[in-house]
């Protein structure tokens, strides 16, 4: 059973009057609306330049390929400063003290490369920007 008023159900008409509610509703906190936004798309960007970083991290990396047996740590450090550009801070004398390596890698990260070298000597290393300072320290 339907209820007729000048020829409109009467749900039109409710639905009418809700609706203007709803725009005087909006009109007034429209400012709120944008800032909840507005703090929305900020957020969502920071996460996303975030993310991006930490994948360009790991996609710019330097590549090394070195193949050496038998070699001092001074010789390796050269051939991988040759091919990243990559400068060393270190004492030559403290190069002198750690032994021989056989290092066989290819179009692997510097930070790998690095491991390998490092890997039961006596001295460690940090990569600061685009330099490398060697020290003394424990066994990795």
């Amino acid at each position: 059973m339907k209820f007729v008023y000048k020829g409109k159900t009467v749900l039109w008409g409710a639905y009418i009057r809700l609706r203007s509610r709803w725009e005087a509703y909006a009109v007034k906190h429209r400012s709120d609306f944008g800032k909840v936004l507005l703090t929305m798309k900020l957020t969502v960007l920071i996460c996303l330049i975030g993310t991006l970083q930490v994948l360009a991290e790991d996609t710019f990396a330097q590549q090394v390929s070195i193949k050496k047996k038998d070699a001092t740590l001074l010789e390796v450090l050269r051939s991988v400063r040759k091919q990243t550009g990559y400068l060393f801070i270190c004492d030559l004398g403290m190069l002198d003290e750690a032994g021989k390596v056989d290092i066989n890698v290819t179009n692997a990260p510097l930070k790998e490369v690095l491991d390998a070298c490092f890997a039961g000597q006596p001295l460690t290393y940090n990569i600061v920007d685009k330099t490398i300072i060697v020290k003394k320290g424990a066994n990795r």
